[in-house]
């Protein structure tokens, strides 16, 4: 709602504009969004120092917009100081039509810096992905869930926002009423494969943005942090290997009590873990630096904080090794808890295409991981294994930094099914 009153707004004064000066701003903002969206990676990582790191994107995006759409107003406005009549009624219809275009611009770049901010995985009642609230399904009242003159609170415990089936499919998202900020990311798309292309196109670091904020959102405490910025230039994410898994899959178990899992049993995990059509399942080993962890030197997350990125395509982890021999399942916003300077075996399955390059065999004992492909921790911490040797799953060990890292709730693994 707030995004169709402020296009809008836009829209009502640019009508009175006339077709000229509305289809400079038009021009500005196109530019301008470009630039925002181009460059606020860049600014926060060289200039705010880590400084209000979790709102520096919102922040810089809205500012960068903002300063460039200025600037060039002023610059147009200098070069060309009069307007162009073209009439009551096609200065009318057509400074409309520009100032939707530029409205699109602006409010495309406002819903976006919303949607980096670090909310909850709904924001105004909007989210991507259908969330619902759960209440617990303890059958047993535990002397936590009791208060004051032994009052059972379990009615009263309700799990707020929690991702409607578990698992991260973005195939089901959904967008704004105006999707202005799809509009926006498209032309950027389409700018940086077209004439201004440099050597590394957006889609490839950023496949899809928005489902990306979206994610990154899901699974994470309040007051946790949303990003990892890299200290004295040094990413708080190391990965330690990657290896390839057996296409048979493995057994797999929740990584959950059942009594706190919502009662409508979404997603049924299976007993196995096997890999998607035409893709293939590895485990990345991925170290936690202690700069990621929170004042307690805990590191929180979930799954959806990691994504491993090649092709053209983001990947989420799917489960966490327990062993050497085991998957645990963990829905895409479960909220975990890591000891800093510690990691976790994540789980992916990745499209085999995408792993080791078109016409590759993931499975020949010299596989190499795909030129380009990196894996993110919070944004901001990009560790590059393209080129890097896919491991084979014999080679596959335990680790003490990543053996039992997950804090478990008392009773699991026994009371997990």
């Amino acid at each position: 709602m707030i995004i169709l009153v402020l296009v809008g707004a836009i829209v009502f004064f640019h009508h009175s504009q006339g077709l000229f000066s509305s289809f400079l701003s038009a021009v500005i903002a196109a530019i301008s969004a470009a630039v925002a969206l181009g460059f606020h990676d860049q600014i926060v990582l060289g200039v705010s120092g880590g400084k209000i790191a979790d709102s520096a994107h919102a922040g810089v995006l809205c500012a960068l917009f903002g300063l460039t759409y200025m600037v060039l107003r002023v610059v147009f406005d200098a070069l060309v100081p009069g307007n162009v009549n073209f009439g009551v009624w096609p200065d009318r219809i057509g400074g409309g039509v520009m100032g939707l275009i530029a409205g699109l611009f602006t409010g495309g770049i406002v819903a976006i810096a919303a949607q980096a901010l670090p909310f909850g995985p709904s924001i105004g009642g909007f989210a991507r992905l259908e969330t619902v609230d759960h209440p617990s399904n303890l059958s047993a009242v535990p002397d936590w869930a009791r208060y004051g003159r032994n009052e059972d609170i379990t009615a009263k415990l309700i799990n707020y926002d929690q991702l409607k089936g578990g698992v991260l499919d973005v195939r089901r998202t959904s967008g704004l009423l105006l999707p202005a900020d799809s509009f926006a990311l498209g032309f950027i798309g389409s700018v940086s494969a077209g004439s201004v292309a440099g050597d590394t196109k957006w889609s490839e670091i950023n496949p899809d943005y928005l489902n990306q904020l979206f994610a990154q959102r899901l699974g994470l405490q309040p007051g946790a942090k949303h990003t990892a910025f890299p200290v004295n230039g040094q990413d708080q994410l190391e990965v330690a290997g990657v290896y390839r898994l057996d296409a048979s899959g493995m057994s797999q178990i929740d990584g959950d009590l059942q009594e706190f899992r919502p009662t409508s049993a979404e997603p049924i995990f299976q007993s196995t873990l096997t890999p998607g059509e035409g893709q293939s399942l590895i485990i990345v080993r991925a170290i936690l630096k202690n700069d990621a962890s929170e004042t307690d030197n805990k590191v929180r997350l979930s799954l959806s904080s990691f994504r491993l990125v090649s092709g053209g395509k983001n990947f989420y982890p799917v489960a966490v090794m327990n062993g050497t021999d085991q998957a645990v399942f963990q829905r895409a916003d479960d909220f975990l808890i890591v000891d800093g300077g510690r990691g976790v075996d994540l789980v992916f399955s990745v499209d085999t295409e995408a792993l080791v390059g078109k016409d590759a065999d993931a499975a020949a004992a010299d596989a190499k991981l795909a030129a380009g492909m990196f894996i993110e921790f919070k944004r901001l911490s990009r560790v590059k294994v393209g080129g890097s040797e896919l491991k084979a799953a014999g080679d596959f060990d335990t680790d003490p930094r990543t053996e039992g890292s997950i804090l478990r709730r008392k009773g699991w693994p026994a009371a997990a099914k």
